[in-house]
């Protein structure tokens, strides 16, 4: 391929995709998080973390693209969409942008860079949008779990 291969920062390149990406950072009004900040957060938002995946050395095709042995990283990514208390109707609104804007990778792979690498998110896996309210303060919340197939190399 005559690039380094280099693992990446998923979690990283996924922040920085749903802050570039319209859509999302229009349904929470640019609120994108590793967790809730500060005592008074400012709904609705959405927080994210990686929660596992798998990564492999092998070749790849990414639509008409074909990689040759490349890292790919199936990284598990669990994202939290929060609203005001009891206002399940943002937060189900904000999962649903979400869940579109991963879907919407298999048609146009985002390339960016996250750390020293440069990381393509080639499309996404979606486990669907699932309703668990905060138990404790009474939060609205849907949780989206998505595994994004990534690639990486070494950023220029």
């Amino acid at each position: 391929m005559g690039t380094d291969l280099i693992a990446a920062d998923i979690e990283l390149a996924v922040m920085k995709w749903c802050k570039g990406n319209t859509a999302i950072n229009n349904a929470v009004n640019g609120q994108i998080h590793f967790e809730v900040p500060g005592t008074t957060p400012p709904f609705p938002l959405i927080t994210l973390s990686r929660d596992g995946g798998v990564a492999s050395f092998r070749n790849a095709t990414s639509g008409s693209t074909s990689v040759t042995e490349a890292l790919i990283d199936e990284a598990l990514v669990t994202f939290s969409c929060w609203a005001k208390k009891y206002d399940k109707s943002t937060s189900a609104r904000v999962a649903a942008v979400l869940v579109t804007e991963a879907f919407n990778l298999y048609r146009s792979p985002v390339t960016l860079t996250a750390g020293s690498a440069s990381v393509t998110l080639h499309g996404a896996e979606v486990g669907g949008a699932i309703w668990v309210p905060d138990p404790d303060a009474g939060y609205a919340r849907h949780v989206v779990s998505v595994v994004f197939t990534t690639t990486a190399i070494a950023a220029a």
